[in-house]
């Protein structure tokens, strides 16, 4: 089947080395959607790809305009569509990455049938943007389309001038004209997203910019000083070092802007990305090659399900959710499961029977099984009998990987009387050890081992090394 591989994530994720290594295994290459980079002048501030990765896959899509040329989104995904129906004919797979959400989600869904804008009203906008700012705009906007303005980045100068050039061309609403075509590609969609702890990315958004710097940032953005009245250079990076050269900041608040405002467009882009439920997530943190392996995993339509098993208090929820942060496949806690009569039986100090535990299993089974058609899990759970896994498991299609949790008693006890607020009291500890019946072919882990190393043992365990 013909398949798109999106690579999307936040500026400074790895999206460019990801793709890199993806086209790679699949033998393949790449379109760039990233609206920064579509400019020959441009290459520093803008993160292109180097000379070594773009001879290592070939890029379609990349510095391939000039910045005084107009080159709109519609024209993206003319050229962009066409290339990949010519890339299809030779190619079972195709990637396609970059940062720039909304020319993503246009390349696989297509875009409205907005009406032609004279080049005079985006003239006199940009022209009112440079000498009055953003607010007069927003004002603008908020009173003829109050609808996208509840959706819009209303900071963000091209999303303004974009939707008023409609407002004023078409005397109607910008919002009136979404939504009404659709037009996906005819090629089966996975997206993928690099999922990264957000100061760790800012760190690395700072270490960026520092980097751009010496590489001769400003001297780029100096060549580039006549045509600063573009579009194409109203972006983050360029327009903080014009403010410099226009003698209104030093050189040394334009770096420190440029930061801060690579980070504030980093956390618009999450947000966006949040909104989209069909962005399947891989951990920043993981090797390359576990990233690949679970690329390949959703790309064989194998979404993982690992179980968590073992006593109250031997640290279930705790590497669940680390692995989760790592792996981004989603966690769960099965004690959230458990009926109010099952939380105040234990409260009380009395151990749950198998007629407890029945309607508990059934609905963890079926939370497994909409699971493994999703984005997968990894679920946390004190499935202590044999006989209890096997509900567990019952139609469920794709592999469980069980994983029982160990711990010398006494740390576990030690555990259980810290957290007195659970409603899993620690006299209930022998009852539990007393039920456990491990399981022969899971992957045995003892907890007092640090969190990384149980850690990377599941991973292997997942996508090898």
């Amino acid at each position: 089947m013909k398949t798109l591989l999106c690579i999307s994530g936040p500026t400074a994720s790895g999206k460019t080395s990801l793709a890199i290594d993806l086209a790679k295994t699949y033998e393949t290459e790449i379109i760039s959607v990233d609206s920064r980079q579509f400019y020959k002048e441009m290459s520093i501030g803008t993160a292109v790809p180097s000379e070594s990765e773009l001879k290592e896959v070939k890029h379609h899509l990349i510095q391939h305009k000039s910045v005084s040329e107009v080159y709109t989104l519609g024209d993206f995904i003319q050229e962009a569509r066409t290339i990949l129906d010519s890339l299809f004919i030779k190619h079972e797979f195709v990637v396609a990455v970059g940062g720039s959400a909304l020319f993503m989600d246009a390349l696989i869904n297509g875009i409205d049938d907005f009406p032609k804008i004279p080049p005079s009203i985006r003239h006199n906008l940009n022209a009112q943007l440079q000498k009055e700012g953003l607010k007069p705009l927003q004002d603008e906007l908020k009173q003829k389309d109050p609808e996208y303005v509840d959706k819009v980045d209303l900071n963000n100068p091209h999303r303004l001038i974009r939707a008023l050039e409609v407002c004023r061309s078409s005397n109607s609403p910008y919002s009136s004209f979404l939504k009404k075509s659709s037009n996906k590609l005819p090629y089966r969609i996975l997206h993928f997203g690099i999922k990264i702890e957000r100061a760790l990315l800012y760190s690395r958004i700072n270490e960026r910019v520092d980097l751009m710097v010496n590489e001769g940032l400003f001297t780029e953005v100096q060549s580039l000083v006549q045509h600063k009245g573009l579009n194409a250079l109203n972006t983050v990076g360029y327009k903080e070092i014009l403010s410099f050269f226009d003698d209104q900041i030093s050189r040394e608040n334009a770096v420190e802007e440029i930061k801060k405002n690579s980070r504030r467009y980093a956390k618009r882009q999450l947000t966006w990305y949040r909104k989209n439920e069909d962005i399947h997530w891989v951990g920043f943190e993981m090797s390359k090659s576990q990233q690949l392996q679970k690329i390949k995993s959703r790309i064989d339509n194998k979404c993982e399900i690992v179980i968590l098993t073992g006593v109250s208090g031997v640290g279930k929820t705790f590497l669940g959710q680390k692995l989760s942060e790592l792996t981004a496949i989603p966690f769960s806690d099965a004690d959230d499961f458990h009926p109010e009569a099952n939380k105040q039986k234990m409260k009380s100090g009395v151990p749950l029977n198998d007629h407890d535990r029945l309607p508990w299993l059934l609905d963890l089974n079926t939370h497994i099984k909409k699971s493994e058609t999703a984005q997968g899990l990894i679920l946390a759970c004190s499935a202590l009998k044999h006989e209890y896994r096997r509900i567990l498991e019952k139609e469920v299609k794709n592999k469980i990987n069980w994983v029982c949790l160990e711990a010398n008693a006494e740390v576990i006890q030690a555990r259980l009387q810290e957290r007195k607020s659970h409603f899993m009291p620690a006299s209930l500890l022998q009852s539990q050890l007393d039920t456990y019946e491990p399981t022969e072919d899971a992957l045995h882990l003892n907890t007092e081992e640090s969190v990384e190393t149980l850690c990377n043992a599941v991973l292997f365990e997942l996508y090898g090394t």
